[in-house]
């Protein structure tokens, strides 16, 4: 078979089997996509284009069988008991998904909106009390004005649209970070969904917007000079609680599962402080691929992991034993 150029693809039902109907850049022997509705591709698989002599052109699609991982069985397989009360993610991979796609990296920044609303509905769905974004940092700023803008204009976009799903499902919102470098139309729109949403119970959301964690740390160490200095504070009453008290994070817990997407092994100046225990999960998932039954797949394995901080295991299970009974 001759090569075959980028187009798009449209293949429906081309088995009479269960297979779904699938939209994607596809050329020979790769396919972009790699979740198809509810199910999660465990392993990956290849497409073949067999281009036709017709008018308009068709493709027939012939493709090597996938290995799939139902969704429910995955939900199934989690303990809602020991679920982690607190959650954050790195969203990354947004400008590398819109490259594959080619497209420009909002087209990316675009769809990766998506994810963050089916994230957000997981999460409020298993119960899960605390999920922090991390959505702009304060590196972000110096990106081309183009994208900077762009962003800009997306969340204000974004925030209007969801703010009253938001609302119906009790989720509340939340935002750390500089937000005094935002543009004055970004802070209007941010101010009145924080207000509508300041008295739902569900969900806590937290937009880590124009944050960095080195930001947060100086400006902490500064509040609590400038009260050692007036007397409000003195040198040895500083203490954990006292630091925790000047972040921006004060009224939250510290994240127990930190999620990073896009194959990236590093937390970039996030919560450098609060994620002292957390349990580190790296995917190579593209932000705007991440599902949730990829979410799931994050707190499975963090059920997995031996919490033990600093102690060691014999001295848990006696603990456990206690909270079992």
């Amino acid at each position: 078979m001759g090569k075959v150029a980028w187009k798009e693809v449209k293949a429906v039902r081309a088995f009479r089997t269960k297979g779904p109907c699938l939209t994607t850049k596809a050329r020979e022997g790769h396919v972009g996509a790699k979740r198809l509705n509810n199910y999660f591709i465990r392993k990956p698989g290849l497409f073949f284009l067999s281009p036709l002599k017709s008018n308009p052109p068709f493709i027939f699609i012939t493709f090597v069988p996938l290995i799939f991982k139902p969704m429910g069985s995955l939900l199934e397989q989690l303990d809602l008991e020991r679920l982690p009360q607190h959650i954050a993610i790195i969203m990354d991979g947004n400008g590398r998904w819109a490259k594959e796609q080619g497209q420009d990296r909002l087209y990316g920044h675009y769809h990766g909106v998506e994810s963050v609303r089916n994230i957000v509905e997981g999460s409020a769905e298993l119960g899960v009390k605390y999920l922090t974004l991390y959505a702009f940092s304060t590196e972000n700023w110096d990106r081309p004005i183009e994208e900077v803008t762009g962003l800009m204009e997306l969340l204000v976009d974004t925030i209007r649209k969801e703010t009253a799903i938001l609302n119906k499902n009790n989720i509340r919102l939340h935002v750390i970070g500089d937000t005094n470098m935002l543009p004055d139309y970004a802070k209007k729109e941010l101010q009145e969904s924080l207000d509508e949403l300041k008295n739902n119970t569900g969900l806590n959301l937290i937009m880590a917007l124009s944050y960095s964690s080195r930001w947060e740390i100086v400006n902490a160490i500064k509040n609590i000079a400038a009260d050692v200095k007036t007397g409000k504070l003195q040198p040895f009453e500083i203490d954990q609680d006292t630091i925790k008290d000047y972040l921006t994070t004060r009224e939250f817990p510290d994240p127990e599962l930190m999620i990073r997407t896009s194959g990236e092994y590093r937390i970039s100046n996030f919560l450098l402080y609060q994620l002292a225990y957390a349990e580190l999960y790296f995917t190579n998932v593209r932000w705007p691929d991440f599902r949730k039954e990829n979410l799931y797949e994050a707190i499975l394995d963090f059920q997995k992991r031996e919490r033990r901080f600093g102690k060691t295991g014999e001295q848990l299970k006696p603990e456990e034993q206690i909270t079992q009974s």
